[in-house]
């Protein structure tokens, strides 16, 4: 708009410009000055009167033709003869338009041509636009000076070969351009389309090109007249339009996910809304309430996790935050609608308007359950740990005391065989501590070689015997004859063996059976390791390899140990391609472990 309004200043008679369907848009001062008359403000119905009725009529024939017309206003009032002129133009952003210029009618000096030529120039130049016409017999064109401008290039005869315009098209963009010249002749010219173009600077330039064609009725081709734009800052502002929108839209997407699908409650408050502006699923259903609910001040219930007194509306963290304030890692109970209490940690803050004005605020809190947990089992863990380990440091200790001050050689050899079995004791906690540290860190290296699994197990049985044998546990062995050949780290696989049998024994009552039997089944060895002790509960079995978990002992159902010796044990199956798994028919009634691991595959 701003373009067509300086082309028009730049004309020295009354003139105007009117969109496609012939509706004044824009005039110059000329024109104004000549329509001095009363015109009610409206520069159309002032062109109307001009034109009249029956000059209304041709004016719409003319611009129905597409072609420069002209003809003789109405006389009017004191406006005088005059004659129009309407040359079409083409507007890149709004499509066909039309220049209008006036000129008073004399019988002696007609209109002169020429000013309808410099007029179109002038708007040529306002609007970046280039002139050309090309002869499809010769392949030659003619290039106004503007048409040089708008490709970059240095201005030159006006003469130039088709091939110059081809170089400039971009590879891509040439056979759309084939395609309409070819459809030219059909259509009676070329629609407006944008193209690309390697302009004579090196830069990419998007031009927009319309035609017509000029031939006699039944004649070819003659000629293609057009006019040029170089549209490429509204292109690219298009571009840029179209790729902050595209942007935008990935923002929101990953947004709305995030909010769906974070495993936290997150909500939203605005200034001056009686309800929560958002509120997340997760957020919505931690406390049991659909969406309608949950964005309801009410829906939501704070204590204070010492009191568990109930906070008001304006002291929870969104209602701060709606009033400025930060808040980090505030701990709350967060009332469900059931009643359960949920401690949560909370994080809170403003949302800032451009002006730097407090618009809302947004709250995000997640449960923290299974943090209090992980601290409960942390410190019973190492409650047994300091438990476990004073134990045989104790009896070390009682022992050295007493060989300190002097006893009976019988006495001598009790102490040491005390001392030995309890410094046993506590390096076999040490190594359960260290070998579970390795587990974590990925670093439990485990080295395979031809073994023999029967070897492995005898050697274990015979470790374990003694254990046994102070128990008080029977430990009875059916194992295969023949050797199973398996691919092993000898130490490690038989510390799994151990740790069944160990457990087997420490599960059993006084005077009780362990049965350790050794097959072959399906390309596997399989070893069993059956109790008949304190049996395991059904809904504990899926539990008893999670390490630092204890069942109980075998007189009083407290529990001993760390809680290690099944998870290592099944670390190290697993490292060699295996499984294991428990079973038990009840408390009570025995336990079996089952461990199985492939046979070589002798070569």
């Amino acid at each position: 708009m701003i373009e067509v309004q300086a082309a028009l200043d730049g004309i020295e008679q009354p003139a105007l410009a009117a969109d496609g369907s012939g509706r004044v848009f824009a005039v110059n001062a000329a024109f104004m000055e000549l329509l001095s008359f009363d015109t009610g403000g409206d520069r159309h119905v002032a062109w109307q009167q001009c034109l009249g009725p029956e000059g209304e009529l041709r004016w719409q024939r003319g611009l129905e033709a597409g072609a420069t017309f002209g003809e003789a206003l109405r006389p009017f009032k004191a406006l005088g003869r005059w004659r129009y002129r309407a040359a079409p133009v083409f507007d890149p952003a709004r499509g066909a338009r039309w220049l209008v210029t006036l000129a008073r009618e004399s019988l002696d000096d007609p209109l002169d041509d020429n000013l309808i030529r410099l007029s179109l120039h002038a708007a040529v130049r306002a609007g970046r636009m280039g002139l050309w016409e090309w002869n499809p017999a010769t392949g030659d064109s003619l290039w106004s000076p503007e048409m040089y401008d708008v490709f970059r290039l240095p201005r030159g005869s006006g003469l130039e070969p088709g091939e110059r315009f081809l170089a400039l098209i971009h590879p891509e963009d040439a056979p759309r351009i084939d395609a309409a010249v070819a459809a030219a002749p059909a259509r009676g010219g070329i629609d407006p389309f944008v193209f690309r173009i390697r302009a004579g600077d090196g830069s990419q330039r998007w031009i927009m090109s319309c035609s017509r064609t000029e031939r006699e009725p039944g004649q070819p081709l003659t000629r293609l007249v057009g006019v040029n734009f170089d549209v490429t800052d509204t292109v690219e502002a298009e571009h840029r339009l179209e790729a902050e929108r595209l942007e935008r839209e990935r923002q929101e997407q990953i947004m709305r996910a995030v909010m769906a699908h974070a495993p936290v409650g997150i909500a939203v408050a605005l200034q001056g809304e009686s309800e929560l502006a958002y509120v997340s699923r997760f957020g919505a259903e931690m406390i049991g309430a659909s969406p309608e609910e949950s964005r309801r001040w009410r829906a939501w219930q704070l204590r204070h996790p010492d009191t568990q007194a109930l906070v008001r509306q304006d002291g929870m963290p969104l209602a701060r935050a709606c009033a400025g304030e930060v808040i980090r890692d505030e701990e709350w109970l967060m009332q469900a609608q059931d009643g359960t209490l949920i401690p949560v940690n909370c994080n809170a803050g403003p949302i800032l308007g451009g002006d730097g004005a407090v618009m809302g605020g947004t709250v995000v809190w997640y449960d923290v359950t299974p943090f209090k947990q992980a601290q409960r089992q942390r410190d019973l863990f190492l409650a047994a740990v300091s438990h476990e380990l004073r134990t045989p440091l104790s009896a070390i200790l009682a022992w050295a005391e007493t060989l300190q001050r002097g006893t009976r050689p019988d006495m001598l050899e009790r102490g040491l065989a005390a001392i030995a079995r309890n410094v046993l004791l506590q390096s076999r906690l040490v190594d359960d501590l260290l070998d579970v540290t390795r587990i974590a860190a990925g670093k439990m290296a485990m080295t395979l070689a031809p073994e023999d699994m029967g070897r492995i197990v005898r050697l274990a049985i015979e470790t374990v015997s003694p254990i046994a044998m102070s128990a008080q546990v029977v430990l009875a062995q059916d194992l295969a004859d023949e050797p199973l050949p398996v691919l092993a780290d000898e130490l490690r696989l038989r510390q799994a063996v151990w740790n069944l049998l160990t457990n087997a024994v420490k599960f059993s009552r006084a005077g009780g059976l362990v049965q350790v039997v050794l097959r072959v089944e399906a390309g596997h060895a399989r070893l069993d390791v059956s109790d008949r002790g304190v049996g395991i509960d059904p809904a504990q079995i899926s539990r008893v390899f999670d390490q630092f978990w204890q069942g109980g002992s075998r007189e009083s159902g407290r529990a001993e140990g760390l809680g290690l010796g099944l998870a290592i044990a099944m670390h190290v199956v697993r490292g060699h391609r295996g499984e294991l798994s428990a079973h038990s028919d009840g408390v009570g009634r025995g336990a079996t472990f089952t461990l199985r691991v492939p046979l070589r595959v002798e070569v």
